[in-house]
C-alpha cells in the first residue's frame, strides 16, 4: 500500500509540474472555465485527503502559516467593502476565488513534497512544461501576440508573455540545481540544453521586466557561488551575452530601448509603468488602512479620472487595493519565504565537514531557487505576479527544503548524551536506630 502511495504522489507531482505553465489552454462549458492546472489541483486536493487518512501525519513547521490564514481573511474584508462600493460581485468573487485556490494549492504542496526526491521529480516536471509551452509559440500554437512596433512575442500556450517569462525564470533555476547535482553525462547535456533555451524564451517573449530579472538573476548567481567555479562557467556565459546582445532580433532591441529616459516616455506602456506609482499612491492615501478593495483600482482609477486603469506591480496592488492591513501580511510572506531559503542554504552547507552528499543537493536547491525567487522579486515590481501560481509554488518550495534540511540535519548529529552532574555531597539518611536513641535521650 505503501508503494502505490509513492507511486500515485509522484505521478501528480509529476502532472501538477507539467500542467502548472500552460495557463492558456482551457476546458470550458456552459458550467466549467478551467485550465489543465486547476484540474490537476482538484486531483491533488483528493491525494491530500488520501494522505492524511492513511499517514496521520502533521505537515512541516511553517512560519508564513498563519500570515497566509491572516491575509487571507484581509482579502475576505476586502471583497466585502468592493462590492458595497460597487465593484461588479461577479469579479470580487472570481479574484477572491483565485485567491484561496493559491492558498489551497500552496498547502496542499507543502504536505505532499515528503522526500527530496519529490522535490527533484516536481522540478523536472515544472521545467518541462514550461519549455513545452515556449515551443507551442514557437511552432504557432495557442495565444499569439502581435504589437504595432515590436512585432510577435512569444507566448503560446504560457498564458501571456510575461507570464511565460515568470515561469521560465523558476524553471530556469530550477534545472541549473539540477544540472549541478547530477552525475550523468546524458541528463547534464540534456539540462545544459535546457538551460540554454530558456534564456532564449525570456528574451522571445519581449517582457522587459523578465529581461531585467534575467540579468539580476545572472548577477546574483555570481555574488552567491563565486568560489563555485565561478571563472568556469562565468566565462562562457559572459561569451553568450555579448553574442546574444550583437545578435539580438531588432525587436528586441527596440523593445529595450523603451527602457531609455526617451523610450520611456514615447512608449506608453512603460510610460504607464511609472504613472502607476502616483495612482497608486492616491488610492492608498485614500483609505491606507484596508485599502480600496479587492479588485477596486480600477473603479477608483476611473472615478479620479487617473491616466491607465491598472497597477502593474505586485507590491504596489497589494498596498493600493488591501492598505496596511493586506500589505503588511503580504510582505512577511515574502520575506519569511526568503528567511526559508536562506536557512536551508545556511543551515545545509554548515555541516560541509561531514561531506554528506545529500545535504550538498539540498544546498544547492535551497541556493538556486533563492536565486529564481529573487528574479522573480525583482519582475513583480513591474508585474500584477502575486496571483501567479509559480510564485505560490516557490512558496511551498522553500517550506520544503527548510524541512528537508533540518530533517537531514538531525539524522546527521550524533543523539546527545546526557551532560553529567555536577559532584554533590552524600546525603545522610538516619537510621531508625538513631532516631529511637534521640528519642530516648529526649
Amino acid at each position: 500500500m505503501q508503494r502505490s502511495l509513492e507511486l500515485l504522489r509522484r505521478l501528480i507531482l509529476v502532472l501538477a509540474g507539467v500542467t502548472l505553465p500552460f495557463e492558456h489552454y482551457t476546458i470550458s462549458s456552459v458550467v466549467v472555465f478551467l485550465t489543465p492546472n486547476k484540474l490537476v489541483t482538484a486531483l491533488l486536493l483528493v491525494f491530500v485527503a488520501l494522505q492524511w487518512a492513511l499517514e496521520r501525519r502533521r505537515p512541516p513547521h511553517d512560519p508564513k502559516r498563519l500570515w497566509v490564514l491572516f491575509f487571507l481573511v484581509v482579502l475576505v474584508i476586502s471583497a466585502l467593502q468592493s462590492i458595497l462600493y460597487g465593484v461588479s460581485a461577479d469579479s470580487v468573487r472570481r479574484d477572491l476565488t483565485t485567491w484561496y485556490s493559491l492558498a489551497l494549492f500552496y498547502f496542499m504542496m507543502i504536505y505532499t513534497l515528503k522526500t527530496r526526491r519529490d522535490l527533484d521529480v516536481l522540478l523536472g516536471a515544472f521545467t518541462v512544461g514550461a519549455v513545452a509551452a515556449a515551443f507551442s509559440g514557437w511552432l504557432g500554437w495557442g495565444e499569439i501576440v502581435e504589437t504595432n512596433k515590436f512585432g510577435e512575442r512569444l507566448t503560446g500556450e504560457g498564458g501571456g508573455p510575461n507570464l511565460l517569462a515568470f515561469n521560465l525564470l523558476i524553471a530556469l533555476a530550477g534545472t541549473a540545481s539540477l544540472y549541478f547535482t547530477t552525475q550523468l553525462r546524458g541528463k547534464r547535456l540534456l539540462y545544459l540544453a535546457t538551460l540554454a533555451i530558456i534564456p532564449i524564451g525570456v528574451v522571445a517573449t519581449l517582457s522587459r521586466s523578465g529581461i531585467i530579472a534575467l540579468v539580476a538573476m545572472g548577477g546574483f548567481w555570481a555574488v552567491r557561488f563565486r568560489r563555485f567555479g565561478f571563472l568556469r562557467y562565468a566565462a562562457p556565459v559572459l561569451a553568450l551575452l555579448i553574442l546574444g546582445a550583437l545578435l539580438a532580433p531588432e525587436n528586441v532591441v527596440k523593445r529595450l530601448a523603451t527602457l531609455t529616459p526617451q523610450g520611456i516616455q514615447e512608449e506608453e506602456s512603460a510610460h504607464g509603468r511609472l504613472t502607476m506609482w502616483y495612482g497608486a499612491a492616491r488610492a492608498f492615501v485614500s483609505n491606507p488602512i484596508t485599502g480600496v478593495g479587492l479588485g477596486g483600482y480600477k473603479t477608483f482609477a476611473g472615478e479620479e479620472d487617473l491616466r491607465g486603469t491598472g497597477l502593474h506591480s505586485a507590491y504596489l496592488q497589494v498596498l493600493a487595493e488591501q492598505g496596511l492591513v493586506g500589505f503588511i501580511p503580504w510582505v512577511a510572506i515574502l520575506i519569511l519565504a526568503w528567511s526559508e531559503f536562506s536557512r536551508a542554504w545556511v543551515g545545509a552547507r554548515r555541516l560541509r565537514s561531514r561531506d554528506d552528499p545529500e545535504l550538498k543537493v539540498l544546498a544547492l536547491r535551497a541556493g538556486l531557487l533563492q536565486i529564481g525567487f529573487f528574479g522573480i522579486l525583482v519582475m513583480s515590481l513591474a508585474q500584477p505576479s502575486m496571483r501567479h501560481k509559480g510564485l505560490w509554488l516557490l512558496f511551498a518550495l522553500a517550506t520544503t527544503l527548510r524541512a528537508l534540511v533540518r530533517s537531514r540535519i538531525r539524522a546527521l548529529e550524533p543523539a546527545r548524551e546526557p551532560a553529567p552532574e555536577a559532584w554533590a555531597p552524600p546525603r545522610l539518611v538516619p537510621s531508625p536506630l538513631a532516631t529511637s536513641l534521640d528519642a530516648n535521650a529526649r
